[in-house]
């Protein structure tokens, strides 16, 4: 394989002419030589979260030395398509990632009323109130942020503990309580209004 192509690397752009032995050897030159390039990537397609940056990094290097043979000797431009791959599997991720969150705020919205007219016997004015108050709370909590609005739910509702919650969500314990902590204030801002 013949690589006589721009690559773009830290030092800016290079011409490599150099054979390689097999697409996979290609691959990793390529890889290895632009890994700080492809990574600024991922980090910044995944928002800034530095776990799932490297989960794509590593997902794209397993499925991109599987898959380069198939392209190899037809690429004009290797790191193009390696981006291009990469790109697509930070994708992949964050689609996973929404989806999770997606199914835990639905098992929580499920999980929990607020009002219950057991609690109030033969009060319907504190009844009303209380259905008031709960829509209040629900359309607040449903206009944050889903991530402040799963973490408040499971932290508050659900009553876990902020190691359980930081280790469920993928974050620290100091965000979960960073998060918590806003969310009561956007819960406090919306109910005195």
């Amino acid at each position: 394989m013949d690589v006589g192509n721009d690559i773009k690397t830290d030092n800016g752009l290079i011409n490599i002419p150099h054979k390689f032995s097999t697409p996979e050897e290609e691959f990793w030159f390529v890889w290895t030589n632009n890994r700080k390039v492809i990574y600024k990537r991922c980090f910044f397609w995944m928002k800034g979260n530095q776990h799932d940056a490297e989960d794509a990094m590593s997902r794209a290097a397993l499925r991109g030395v599987s898959k380069y043979s198939n392209y190899a000797g037809k690429l004009h431009t290797p790191l193009a398509w390696i981006i291009c791959l990469t790109r697509n599997i930070c994708m992949d991720i964050w689609r996973e990632n929404r989806k999770y969150l997606e199914e835990i705020g639905q098992s929580l919205s499920d999980d929990h009323t607020l009002c219950e007219s057991t609690h109030y016997g033969e009060n319907p004015e504190a009844l009303l109130n209380c259905e008031e108050l709960s829509f209040l709370v629900t359309n607040a909590i449903n206009r944050m942020p889903q991530k402040m609005s799963i973490t408040y739910q499971l932290r508050v509702l659900n009553e876990w503990p902020y190691s359980d919650i930081a280790a469920t969500l993928n974050i620290t314990q100091d965000n979960a309580r960073k998060r918590v902590q806003q969310a009561k204030k956007e819960l406090k801002d919306a109910i005195e209004k």
